[in-house]
């Protein structure tokens, strides 16, 4: 199901009266997992996270949740926080729409409450509640509440605003410190993402604004570092080196961020193998709307830094480099001169163990005196029995012409590889036989473009070297 994203804004009420202090909460997020419309209202289930002092005196924390239109405020009204006695009560709560109790919040691995500790008898919430804390430095700490279960009017708008207070006392009626009015926003904007499996890792984001003002946003990425909690300021990787934006979203406008990467460590273990969080911020507003994108693709074993196969006389020289491999058995060459690929030669693992972070070289040179093309791949076998293949190398035959190439000619599939000598931008032009345009690409890089889904007849590839401005062109023929 698709995540629908909550905003999360902090207002921090004038200080405290007495010895009170403020439960410095910043950064907080909110992550809606599920948004499901119900006969008088709409049940929504999030995650709640926040950064707080450290503070091992804090025994007991309390949540209190109302609807924004029927919050009480009730340190503004002077009716709860004003002395260390003056907790919520059962009338202060009885239109709450859930309380959640943290015990041993000051230790290193609270766990949800069962019961209000300063009155026994108000209801607090825990079916399918979970609490985390992980350490940001020596003075913050990140706490994240996951599967809170509210019902809200809407699934596009409600507000929910909060208290957060902490006790130091054995019995948890003592008030130490507080946060009041942190308010949220259900669902805008909507974030939605996805992530590309094939090497190197790509992903997309999508930005939706379903409100009815115009917004504007900035976002950032972080890699997550394997346990899918959202922790910018520490465990996380940030790898938008500064904020996408800051672009203006109209009501109902959508953002895309079309396919980008990442660079080198989507390529790259344990990056590659982990999830990214999204963090999208509004000018004007302290909240952040956070999306997770998961990775379900299969675990990366190794990282190939470069593979290529080049043409020395009657021979083929593959060499191939790995930055770190991870239970690896070895490679599998596998070699193409017409129909099929073949296994032609295996290379053990020069890992110890098959695991190895440095960086590892080798070679293999195979006979070949074909005078058509060929086409190389490696099959990279992990010693589970996993196995996964590099992207194919195409090596002109033995005496072949030099220049462009394209093959097979004729093509009978509708598909055709267009191999260029230099690696050099080129500008490259489709035209079918009677000269009209069919398709164009440009400033493309590399040995070689690959052009798919072609019908029977002749066609003409012109290209165009971006910087010499030299053109060449070939036929070919598509037959089924």
């Amino acid at each position: 199901m698709k995540k629908i994203l909550f905003l999360f804004a902090l207002s921090i009420p004038a200080f405290f009266q007495h010895s009170f202090s403020q439960c410095l909460v910043t950064n907080p997020a909110v992550e809606l997992q599920t948004a499901t419309q119900m006969p008088g209202g709409c049940e929504v289930i999030f995650n709640l996270s926040w950064e707080q002092e450290v503070n091992a005196g804090n025994k007991f924390a309390y949540i209190h949740l109302w609807r924004t239109d029927q919050y009480p405020n009730l340190y503004a009204s002077g009716q709860a926080y004003a002395h260390s006695s003056d907790f919520p009560t059962v009338p202060d709560l009885s239109n709450a729409l859930a309380t959640i109790v943290i015990d041993g919040n000051g230790t290193i691995s609270p766990v949800i409450g069962t019961e209000y500790h300063p009155i026994p008898a108000v209801s607090v919430l825990t079916t399918g509640l979970s609490v985390k804390k992980e350490i940001v430095n020596s003075v913050r700490e990140r706490m994240t509440l996951r599967n809170i279960r509210v019902m809200v009017p809407t699934c596009n708008g409600a507000g929910i605003t909060g208290d957060i207070w902490a006790s130091q006392a054995d019995n948890g009626k003592n008030v130490h410190c507080v946060s009041a009015g942190v308010s949220v926003v259900v669902g805008n904007p909507r974030v939605t993402g996805l992530l590309f499996c094939q090497l190197p890792r790509q992903y997309s984001i999508q930005i939706t604004n379903v409100g009815d003002t115009s917004v504007e946003l900035t976002y950032n990425v972080y890699i997550d570092e394997g346990d899918a909690d959202y922790e910018p300021t520490s465990h996380d990787l940030k790898i938008t080196s500064t904020a996408i934006g800051p672009f203006i979203l109209a009501p109902g406008a959508v953002y895309q961020s079309g396919i980008q990467s990442y660079l080198p460590y989507s390529n790259l273990k344990p990056y590659s193998d982990n999830g990214l969080w999204v963090e999208v911020a509004e000018t004007g507003n302290t909240h952040k709307t956070i999306y997770f994108i998961s990775n379900s693709c299969i675990p990366l074993p190794v990282n190939f830094v470069s593979f290529s196969a080049v043409r020395d006389e009657s021979s083929v020289k593959l060499t191939w480099e790995t930055s770190q491999e991870s239970d690896c058995y070895g490679f599998e060459i596998q070699k193409k001169v017409g129909k099929d690929f073949s296994t032609i030669a295996f290379v053990a693992s020069l890992a110890p163990s098959g695991n190895s972070q440095s960086l590892l070289s080798y070679q293999y040179i195979d006979f070949n005196p074909v005078k058509s093309v060929s086409e190389y791949r490696i099959r990279q076998k992990d010693l589970n029995g996993h196995a996964k293949l590099t992207e194919i190398r195409f090596v002109r035959g033995m005496g072949q012409e030099s220049g462009m190439l394209i093959y097979p000619n004729p093509s009978v599939n509708g598909q055709v590889n267009v191999l260029f000598d230099s690696e050099g931008k080129k500008d490259v032009v489709l035209y079918d036989n009677a000269g009209r345009l069919i398709r164009q690409w440009r400033a493309v890089p590399g040995t070689v473009l690959q052009i798919s889904n072609l019908k029977t007849g002749l066609y003409i590839v012109k290209v165009i070297n971006v910087e010499s401005k030299a053109t060449m062109s070939k036929k070919f023929k598509v037959i089924f």
